[in-house]
């Protein structure tokens, strides 16, 4: 369904409207206005389509009518265009008012090749806000849609909805279990990835040790800028005594190998892999502030930090002004929903965006398990590699049983349900999906497009809902009246429950 990011006018977010909202139907009675990249007047009955590109240039072809289109730093530039032709729009046209009286189309509608289907990415028939750039954007998908762009906890950066993981990359040692994408079948997966609208790619120096990144710098040969750059540091790389851990001897020494396999002049988010209880959060924050302001990193973030970890992390880094984390990479899904206790609360009140790993539960959440069904040969289950661990085999069983039933109905596969669902849950940025095929990954891709109804997430809810721990199951009782939006993403299904 076509979707738009609409704005009130005090500023406050509306969220992806569907096209009946971005026509001015329901929009101009709750007092609301759209965001659009360019000034645009449309008189009625006229259609065009607006390319949003990934470099954030764009381009609106007219199927019908006439249109008039205001860009450049002060809406300078004037252009009319007819029935038949394109204009091209530079990238970095602010939203600003102009003298040119309020938009009155329809809406200006995004193809997307090759199968031609409409998204709203710009909207016309109400005036345009300045200066109040969407909170996500589009960028074009071969997959009918666009990527959905979301914001990075409360930094400037997005990030794609879904992004490639690159753990597959290399099968070296251990990480031979997981996959053996070698550097042809990597620029397969990069231009699956990319056509798809991805524009995040992760991975970490201990991948492979090492190989990973080396392949992933190949890859990208040509295409950098297209790509949000992520990989981390913190576990083993050597023999030595400073070869792990988050000191800033390791950190800046890791930092300077990733650069070097990955063949790129800086990293676009930087993560400590891990925990590191010797070394001081203040010595780990000042040497990533140290890389920051080297140009050598761009934003930090961490992964697999306990709640008060966590916590004290940013409490530091606000108390010295150092750099803070603006993402946490955590293990969630409908199998494994222990991180809704603490960390997303934090991820929502403090604004540290979440990247979900092992999204799938290592293939455990894909069907491929169920009560009758052993896994397929070359499944990690049937190797030592135990992550997630599996501590309730007939809650999972349960969990399989609505998945596969929800994505029978839907036409479907469970893995796109499992990752549309966690596309719904408060404080994600990103869902990391990685693949040992081109046909897993094109699977996984899709579902970035799957929208679940009320009453599917509702019964996912039910069949995966954490039992409540202390304090939670006290705070339900008797703070209910009081609860605050962190508070609510773990309780809030309860109340809604009536429980």
């Amino acid at each position: 369904m076509p979707h738009c990011t609409v704005i009130r006018p005090d500023g406050s977010y509306v969220g992806r409207q569907g096209l009946d909202y971005a026509a001015g139907v329901s929009a101009e009675s709750a007092g609301a206005r759209a965001i659009c990249m360019h000034r645009v007047s449309m008189p009625p009955g006229a259609r065009a389509h607006a390319h949003l590109h990934a470099d954030h240039e764009s381009s609106i072809y007219v199927l019908r009518g006439r249109v008039e289109i205001w860009s450049g730093p002060l809406l300078e530039h004037h252009a009319v265009v007819e029935a038949g032709d394109f204009v091209h729009i530079p990238a970095g046209v602010p939203h600003l008012p102009a003298n040119t009286g309020d938009v009155t189309a329809e809406a200006v509608i995004a193809r997307t090749d090759p199968n031609e289907q409409e998204s709203v990415v710009a909207l016309s028939g109400l005036d345009v806000l300045p200066h109040l750039p969407p909170r996500s954007v589009a960028v074009p998908s071969g997959y009918g849609q666009p990527m959905e762009q979301r914001q990075l906890g409360r930094s400037g950066l997005r990030v794609s909805a879904l992004a490639l993981g690159t753990m597959t990359f290399g099968g070296r040692g251990k990480f031979a279990s997981v996959g053996e994408t070698d550097l042809d079948g990597a620029r397969r997966q990069l231009d699956r990835c990319l056509d798809a609208g991805v524009t995040l790619v992760d991975t970490a120096d201990v991948y492979s040790d090492g190989l990973s990144e080396e392949i992933l710098g190949q890859a990208l040969q040509g295409r950098r800028d297209r790509v949000v750059l992520a990989t981390k540091a913190r576990m083993p790389m050597g023999d030595g005594p400073n070869d792990a851990g988050n000191s800033r001897a390791h950190l800046v020494a890791a930092c300077e190998a990733s650069l070097r396999r990955l063949q790129v002049d800086h990293i676009d988010l930087y993560q400590v892999h891990e925990w590191d209880g010797v070394t001081p959060l203040e010595e780990t924050l000042g040497a990533l502030d140290t890389l920051v302001r080297a140009g050598k990193v761009r934003y930090v973030g961490c992964s697999n930090f306990a709640a008060r970890q966590l916590m004290k992390a940013l409490g530091i880094a606000e108390r010295r002004g150092l750099e803070r984390f603006a993402s946490q990479q955590i293990h969630l899904t409908l199998q494994a929903r222990e991180a809704e206790y603490e960390l997303v609360p934090i991820a929502v009140e403090e604004g540290v965006g979440i990247l979900v790993w092992s999204p799938l539960a290592g293939g455990l959440l894909t069907g491929k398990v169920r009560r009758d069904r052993r896994p397929p040969e070359g499944s990690r289950q049937l190797t030592d590699w135990n992550e997630p661990p599996v501590r309730d085999e007939e809650a999972l069983l349960a969990i399989v049983d609505v998945l596969v039933e929800v994505a029978d109905g839907r036409g479907a596969s469970p893995a796109q349900v499992a990752l549309a669902w966690l596309l719904t849950r408060p404080g994600v940025a990103s869902v990391i999906v990685g693949a040992r095929t081109d046909e897993q990954l094109a699977d996984n891709l899709a579902a970035a497009e799957l929208e679940l109804s009320d009453d599917e997430l509702r019964r996912l809810e039910a069949v995966s809902r954490p039992p409540l721990l202390y304090p939670y199951w006290h705070q339900l009782k008797t703070a209910s009246d009081r609860l605050g939006p962190g508070d609510l993403t773990l309780l809030g299904p309860y109340l809604e429950a009536g429980a």
